[in-house]
């Protein structure tokens, strides 16, 4: 996935939440990807927050789309 297809994305799900539902810098995102135990860490591209189930579903299906696992 090329840089242009990873701001695509990003670009896609914050239309699909809101702006404010979504994180995309890696420093906040931090807190999102490290366990409870904070002995694993992950990565994300973003960090998104949906408020209902279409927004899930198309949360989803954008990533889907987009070969990214979510």
């Amino acid at each position: 996935m090329g840089r242009s297809d990873i701001r695509a994305l990003v670009d896609r799900l914050r239309s699909i939440v809101g702006a404010g539902a979504l994180v995309d810098s890696p420093d906040d995102a931090a807190p999102y990807v490290v366990d409870w135990r904070k002995r694993l860490k992950g990565e994300a591209l973003c960090v998104a927050f949906p408020q209902t189930t279409a927004e899930v579903a198309a949360v989803v299906a954008a990533c889907h789309e987009a070969g990214v696992a979510v």
